[in-house]
């Protein structure tokens, strides 16, 4: 099972890719992207902290995710490590090949009760379910921009467009590294390109394959908040099991 980096990488869009042609088209690229969230299984674990829009600082918090991703569906499982306020909280969640997303919340124990959530809601708090998932590699208007340089590396503007008139994130412009697979900030805009939130990687990684990786990750809100996501070694393991997402098949 691949651990390290994994879900950061998700939310940067991308595990990490071999070198691609900087002479790929708009089409060409969103693949590379999909082709590089693919994984038969991941964990991870993470530290939050959480700067709030009047500039309180929120308890940071420490989480731990695995999950799947292939062609016809994604799973991923979120659960509060410390402290102990967010300890055995959970949350399951899954995107479907027709595009649909699922967000379970629930305690240790299934039978504690299971509510289904608003995957556009903040989980723990901090991160946004729907960003993980990415969807917007899957939507039909993909468009090239301009090219330019973050923290040092080269990348392309990728403007994807929704045809979903009441869905909250409208537009989303991605600037993908294209031969790291990795999209080094990702802006979702609103309805009339009202920007929302921006995800932009603060830290990169080189793993032993080779491949580059997100290590940190940076969080803003048009509110003003401020989220820092960063992986971290240790603690607890959950690896995936039969049962590890009944919960979502059991909600259906």
């Amino acid at each position: 099972m691949e651990r390290a980096w994994v879900f950061l990488i998700l939310m940067a869009i991308g595990f990490g890719y071999s070198a691609a042609s900087p002479l790929l088209s708009a089409a060409e690229t969103v693949e590379v992207m999909r082709e590089a969230r693919r994984s038969d299984g991941f964990e991870v674990r993470m530290k939050i902290s959480t700067v709030e829009p009047d500039g309180h600082h929120a308890t940071p918090l420490k989480l731990g995710i695995i999950g799947q991703c292939n062609a016809d569906k994604e799973h991923l499982l979120i659960w509060g490590i410390s402290p102990d306020t967010v300890r055995h909280r959970f949350f399951a969640a899954e995107k479907s090949a027709d595009g649909r997303i699922r967000l379970l919340k629930y305690r240790e124990h299934p039978s504690d009760g299971i509510t289904e959530t608003d995957p556009f809601t903040k989980v723990f708090d901090s991160v946004i379910i729907w960003d993980i998932f990415s969807p917007w590699w899957n939507w039909s208007k993909q468009s090239l921009g301009e090219t330019k340089q973050i923290a040092g590396r080269s990348c392309t503007d990728v403007q994807s467009l929704s045809n979903t008139i009441s869905s909250p994130i409208r537009e989303v412009i991605s600037c993908v590294d294209r031969d790291a697979g990795l999209s080094l900030k990702t802006q979702l805009f609103g309805n009339l390109h009202t920007l929302i939130r921006t995800i932009t990687v603060e830290q990169t990684v080189r793993k032993e394959s080779g491949r580059l990786a997100a290590k940190k990750m940076l969080i803003t809100g048009a509110d003003g908040s401020i989220i820092t996501a960063e992986i971290y070694s240790g603690d607890e393991h959950h690896p995936i099991t039969e049962d590890t997402f009944a919960p979502l098949d059991a909600g259906k």
